[in-house]
């Protein structure tokens, strides 16, 4: 019986890759990476934007269920500015909150702020809100309740910040006033520096009085008065955030 045959290399040859093979592969690999990784960054970021706009419609349910409970108002607890939208909110909406998916909902996973939990850390450990402190915060949070739903709309000039609580039927464009916003914010240098984490100074993520959710183009708002927030929008709790020509998805 004839033993198989036995493959062997020329003598002077070698079957491993050389030193600029090597180098090749290496280049292809890196071009490769550096074409890949913005698209697979920009799918992380569109990611991101989708979980938040769950997060906020279901604040909105929320919302609604604490409406439906409460005679058609809005969440108020009399506390004003700062204490309502950082603290108050979350406990009048605690009663909810469990049968409604938890707390996690009200962090968007694009809140990134080196060395706080959340941005709501963040803004109270920096601004020092009207005497809330980072003691008084009962979870990490993202998302920030508008103060025109629990005070009295202004007649002009500096708003007061006078308390009241508010109805539902005042707001009587429901698909085009925003309730809260996200503030996630861009990490570009110090925390505010980059815009929103959702488009930079583009647009962001909001909750419509109607408990939808969506991403809005700033150049589809109408402009506000007297700051450039949407605390106050034009007409008070009546008035509407966008223009009639938005593009809303």
């Amino acid at each position: 019986m004839k033993n198989p045959p036995v493959f062997r290399c020329p003598r002077g040859s070698s079957a491993a890759f050389t030193l600029i093979e090597l180098l090749v592969v290496i280049a292809i690999i890196a071009i490769l990476a550096a074409m890949l990784l913005p698209a697979l960054a920009k799918a992380k970021q569109k990611a991101y934007t989708t979980n938040c706009i769950n997060n906020l419609h279901q604040i909105g349910i929320t919302q609604a269920m604490y409406a439906g409970d409460n005679q058609d108002r809005y969440p108020y607890s009399g506390n004003g500015w700062a204490m309502t939208p950082l603290v108050d909110i979350f406990r009048l909406y605690s009663s909810y909150i469990s049968t409604n998916g938890g707390a996690k909902f009200y962090r968007c996973p694009a809140d990134v702020v080196q060395g706080y939990p959340a941005w709501n850390y963040w803004y109270t450990a920096t601004q020092s809100p009207w005497g809330v402190t980072t003691s008084m915060l009962l979870f990490p949070d993202t998302y920030y309740y508008f103060v025109t739903f629990f005070t009295e709309d202004y007649a002009g000039g500096t708003p007061s910040l006078i308390n009241q609580q508010r109805k539902t039927t005042e707001a009587r464009s429901p698909s085009k006033k925003y309730v809260m916003e996200c503030n996630a914010l861009a990490p570009a240098g110090q925390p505010g520096s980059g815009g929103s984490a959702h488009g930079g100074n583009l647009g962001n993520t909001l909750l419509f009085v109607d408990s939808h959710a969506s991403y809005i183009r700033h150049s589809d708002e109408l402009p506000t008065v007297p700051y450039a927030n949407h605390d106050w929008t034009t007409g008070g709790l009546a008035g509407n955030a966008l223009g009639a020509g938005a593009d809303v998805k």
